[in-house]
């Protein structure tokens, strides 16, 4: 949840940094790159959501989760050196990465709040209050 949080305050301040860098260096990155870097990510991240249950399926959800938060530092690194074509490339990566992110917190929701786990894992301490939380 923090992530996305993040991820939606980061894109409120994306833009104005990327016209600053390009009226510096015009030859660096478009004039409108943290436009068309934000709809990149959210084209893909709509349509990597219709995979991406299916993957998770296949594969372990802890994958999914470890796999998005590399994509995410991939995209978020690249801002030590901005350049057209790794911000661009990047921002396809964050929308897949997000949209496995999403999914599978959504399938440990889902496991979590099931009626069997939850009457057995009650008396522990540590679960019990994760449980409180959800």
């Amino acid at each position: 949840m923090f992530m996305f949080v993040g991820l939606d305050t980061h894109s409120f301040i994306l833009e104005s940094v990327l016209h600053s860098v390009n009226s510096r260096d015009p030859n660096r990155i478009d004039k409108y790159a943290g436009y068309y870097g934000q709809a990149c990510s959210y084209i893909t991240f709509a349509l990597t959501n219709l995979f991406a249950p299916s993957l998770i399926r296949s594969y372990d959800p802890k994958w999914s989760v470890f796999i998005g938060s590399i994509f995410s530092t991939i995209y978020y690194t690249g801002f030590q050196y901005i350049s057209s074509y790794y911000f661009y490339t990047s921002a396809v990566l964050l929308g897949i990465g997000s949209a496995g992110t999403s999914e599978t917190q959504t399938c440990c929701i889902k496991k979590l709040s099931s009626y069997s786990y939850i009457y057995l894992k009650l008396n522990d301490i540590s679960h019990s209050f994760l449980i409180f939380l959800i």
